[in-house]
């Protein structure tokens, strides 16, 4: 066991323990507390939550994955619980397919389960052998593909938070074989962004086959 400082709660008030082993816990909480930051004997710190040292502009925040989820008949597939420190999310596909030919589209989430239907502005090309295609997206989702017939896609979908409510979109995907697609975007969700959405361009395909998972940071 390391030396333990206990600080912030009603049942243990400011305690310092020592057993001589050199290491330093500090720990925050009820009872007997969390441990928020462990020094080690060689001075090593490990935090437990995200670092935000806001003096030197310094903000470290952790690698959060989820949990893949295996798609599939719906339309939409939300991620929400979205922590308030997250300033990105990347949006991993695995083989993911589509009922119909259709494009693939992102929206935005505040509160509890609110989709952000507006602000948005996109656009989204389509890069095969002799040529390239490029779509705007309409101002009600971000739009990350242009659609085509039994189209696999893979790769990864990011967004980040540029300031306040304002997210911006970059993708790469690709249909392993002869598409690649790739998008920008903006959008402004004018509240605090809690979640993700993964749908379609039209909202009435459904996604048939493949896996979904986000890591945030």
């Amino acid at each position: 066991m390391s030396s333990i400082i206990t600080a912030g709660n009603a049942t243990n008030g400011l305690a310092i323990s020592a057993d001589n082993t050199g290491a330093l816990e500090f720990k925050t909480g009820a009872s007997v507390g969390t441990t928020a930051l462990t020094l080690s004997t060689s001075q090593l710190a490990t935090f437990s939550g995200n670092i935000q040292t806001a003096g030197l502009n310094t903000y470290i925040y952790p690698l959060i994955p989820s949990t893949a989820t295996t798609v599939t008949s719906n339309t939409a597939l939300n991620y929400l619980n979205l922590p308030s420190w997250a300033k990105r999310v990347s949006i991993q596909l695995n083989t993911v397919t589509m009922s119909a030919g259709s494009s693939f589209a992102i929206q935005l989430i505040t509160g509890a389960s609110t989709i952000v239907t507006a602000g948005y502005a996109s656009a989204a090309s389509g890069v095969i052998t002799g040529g390239a295609t490029v779509t705007a997206g309409p101002s009600s989702r971000y739009q990350v593909s242009i659609g085509t017939t039994n189209t696999i896609f893979t790769g990864v979908i990011r967004l980040q938070n540029i300031s306040d409510a304002i997210w911006i979109l970059d993708s790469t995907l690709s249909n392993n074989s002869t598409f690649v697609f790739n998008a920008a975007g903006t959008c402004d969700a004018v509240a605090a962004v809690t979640g993700v959405r993964i749908t379609t361009l039209a909202g009435t395909a459904t996604f048939s086959s493949g896996s979904i998972n986000i890591l945030y940071e």
